[in-house]
């Protein structure tokens, strides 16, 4: 296999960078090792392989519903994947993307094209596939206060009040706070949704759901830094993306909820120009599901007003950050600074750029990696093994990309960007270790 874009998130590895045997545990289950030519993605659901995904989606499956809009001649359009949750009082609703309750609100009142439509949510459930109507959405105050000023992938959670709840499946479980605080980098998760990029040839009265394996690949705030375990409400996923599965459940291992899939834009739909971007189909969010968890408890709206203001200041420095999380008494200095311009890609990603570096890391130390886009393009971080095999993969970031890992001993890395920017990107790598070491 060719050589890869590495560039750095926030992921720590955890094992010593120096043994490349750690590095290849886990890919001689890949198909790789048969000499196919394999995506990061089928590499990272490799990882993730021990989830018993099957049982997983088949317990999950009765909860899964398909949203579609029904228009007033009785044709249907698929929008997104909602799921049965419960409320504190026992009430059941549809969990869901923020982006799918927002075309309930706005576009389908606005849109004279959509007058006289309603929104459907059908569950997957022969023989007679039970709907009900959407009636009413709950969407999580700071989506709506942050809007683009996020990306819209911030808070990217609502509820969908429907007109029966007693009618709808049995609600999933949230996953515990302190399971989710502890989900990391390289933990399996499933999803369960509605994956077709095209469902307009299939019987939508009659949904059948999809499921795919993954793994979280990196957890940060939504501004794409790496906080506190209870900040990191963004996971970035190995997971495909196509718009009708945003608002599917994200599962661990235990079959419980951590997050709400974000795909991209529902709304684009309908008038067929859905919202892609190259960072959304080579690494996918979710908004973790702390986020639901205080939207079905009423919550939602506390500290909102410091949320607005703290999206106000500039975003944390990561070298700053790299000072946080540095033992004692290490010093920071610069160990590689270089430009590199984009090259052809290769199988591993398909239809995007790479730029790669060559990198030999001087002794243990927690290492920094702050690659930026100069063309203020998005860029994916990606850290390749001496094979070519992906060992990590990082943040993706709207210009700037960053990583995080430590070594025990010297090592030589393939560090590089993905994407499809045609600009240059800039490299610095910053080291924290000992004086004189």
């Amino acid at each position: 296999m060719g050589r890869t874009a590495t560039v750095f998130a926030w992921p720590v590895l955890a094992a010593a960078l120096a043994a490349a045997v750690a590095w290849l545990v886990w890919s001689i289950a890949t198909p790789e090792a048969a000499g196919e030519a394999v995506t990061y993605r089928d590499q990272m659901a490799a990882r993730g392989a021990a989830a018993p995904v099957a049982d997983l989606a088949a317990a999950a499956r009765d909860s899964v519903y398909l949203v579609t809009v029904e228009l007033p001649s009785g044709r249907r359009s698929p929008v997104g994947t909602a799921f049965v949750v419960q409320r504190p009082g026992g009430t059941k609703a549809l969990a869901t993307s923020a982006r799918v309750a927002d075309l309930f609100r706005r576009q389908m009142q606005a849109d004279p094209d959509l007058n006289g439509a309603r929104m459907i949510a059908a569950q997957p459930r022969p023989p007679d596939y039970p709907a009900v109507r959407i009636a009413a959405v709950e969407i999580h105050p700071a989506w709506d206060a942050l809007g683009q000023v996020s990306g819209g992938n911030a808070y990217d959670v609502a509820l969908l009040v429907v007109d029966d709840p007693a009618r709808l499946g049995p609600p999933l479980d949230l996953a515990r706070q302190s399971a989710l605080e502890t989900l990391k980098a390289g933990d399996p998760l499933v999803l369960v949704g509605y994956l077709g990029a095209d469902l307009g040839d299939s019987d939508l009265t009659r949904p059948i759901p999809a499921s795919a394996a993954g793994i979280a690949t990196a957890l940060t705030t939504f501004r794409g830094d790496r906080g506190i375990d209870a900040d990191n409400l963004l996971i970035q996923v190995a997971l495909p993306g196509a718009p009708v599965a945003a608002g599917s459940p994200l599962l661990n291992a235990a079959g419980a909820v951590v997050g709400v899939f974000d795909a991209g834009d529902p709304a684009g739909l309908l008038d067929g120009t859905p919202h892609d971007t190259p960072a959304r189909r080579l690494v996918t969010f979710g908004a973790r599901a702390d986020c639901l968890a205080a939207l079905l408890a009423g919550t939602a709206a506390d500290g909102l007003a410091e949320l607005v203001d703290d999206w106000a200041r500039p975003a944390p420095d990561p070298v700053d950050q790299l000072k946080a999380r540095a033992k004692p008494g290490d010093t920071v200095t610069l160990v590689f600074d270089a430009d590199g311009a984009p090259g052809a890609g290769n199988a591993q990603f398909p239809g995007a750029k790479a730029v790669w570096f060559d990198v030999k890391l001087p002794g243990p130390g927690l290492y920094l990696a702050v690659i930026r886009s100069l063309s203020g393009q998005s860029v994916l971080a990606v850290i390749d093994d001496a094979d070519g095999r992906i060992a990590e993969i990082g943040t993706a970031g709207a210009a700037i990309s960053t990583a995080m890992v430590r070594v025990e001993a010297a090592a030589a890395l393939k560090i590089g960007a993905i994407g499809e920017a045609t600009a240059p990107v800039h490299l610095q790598l910053y080291r924290a270790a000992p004086p004189g070491l």
